[in-house]
Formats: structure tokens, sequence, C-alpha cells
């Protein structure tokens, strides 16, 4: 018998580091969703579960799509001079093509996405 209330396993997007955006953005050149946030941030918690939507949606796309602790990785914040938060930027073929501040509505997330398939 199987159980109707099992749920599948959901694809989550994952916390990167520095060493993350040398290795999969900069030299590989993956399509790449980073939005900066923190845990104490209200508009970030309300940001977060759309971001890990997107990625189980979107996960067999070859899209990175991923979080940045702003308290945890400085030097990146530093790097693209994230001033608020949430702040998602957009990477294609290693460079920067898209960065907004402030919540994304799913929407949004999902026209990001398609553009970039």
């Amino acid at each position: 018998m199987f159980n109707l209330f099992k749920r599948k396993k959901r694809i989550k997007a994952p916390f990167v580091n520095k060493e993350f955006f040398d290795t999969h953005v900069v030299n590989n050149k993956e399509p790449t969703i980073m939005t900066f946030s923190a845990g104490w941030c209200g508009a970030c918690k309300m940001q977060k579960p759309l971001i890990h939507d997107v990625a189980d949606a979107h996960g067999e796309s070859g899209i990175n799509i991923t979080l940045v602790d702003i308290d945890v990785e400085n030097e990146l914040s530093a790097l693209f001079s994230v001033k608020s938060i949430p702040t998602t930027v957009v990477f294609q073929n290693g460079e920067q093509v898209f960065k907004r501040t402030g919540l994304l509505a799913r929407r949004n997330l999902e026209e990001i996405v398609k553009n970039l398939i």
C-alpha cells in the first residue's frame, strides 16, 4: 500500500561561499541565481521559501539557484556591493547580467530562470 501523504524529497537552494562562487560561477560559466540574505531579515524570511520552490521546480535545469548569508560571507557581499537585503544577482557565462534589491515575486524568479534556459 502506498502513503498518500508521503512527500517527495524537495530540492533546496544551498547556502554558498566564495569558493563555490569561484568554482561554479566564474570558472565554469554555469548560469547562477544568488540571493543575498540574512537570518534576521524579515523580507529575506519571506523570499527564502520562494527561492527553495524555484530551486525545487528547476532542479534539473542546470541552473545554480543559491543563497548567500551576508553575515557569514562578508567578502561576497562586499564584492557585489550588497547594501540592502534581499538582493538577487544573476550570472550567465561568468558575468553579472541582473541585480535587484528587494523582495522578488515567484513570477519574477520564474522569468529569470526562463531567460537563463
